[in-house]
């Protein structure tokens, strides 16, 4: 697969903001989940959601000089099969 050149921070701010929003978005367990089922560190699991978020995909991103699994990531947590039938979205 082609190396998907790097998001912005900016972009990847606002990816952060939305799948870590405190309403709708996912919660602390799903992204420490999430997180983990993706292979990606979580260098700051204390933070809130967004932060928690930003640093990961962050570092993975630059690590990996590419956003390959930062996209891989927003697609496995945005997968609508996810909350078909399933209010709480969890990864079961």
């Amino acid at each position: 697969m082609a190396a998907i050149p790097k998001l912005e921070e900016t972009r990847l701010q606002a990816i952060c903001q939305v799948i870590g929003d405190t309403a709708e978005g996912l919660t602390g367990s799903q992204i420490g989940q999430l997180l983990a089922r993706c292979g990606i560190d979580d260098p700051s699991p204390g933070n809130t959601k967004r932060d928690r978020l930003f640093d990961a995909l962050r570092a993975k991103q630059e690590r990996d000089g590419c956003a390959n699994n930062i996209l891989a990531f927003v697609q496995t947590a945005l997968d609508p099969v996810r909350f078909i039938g399933n209010a709480a979205g969890s990864f079961e």
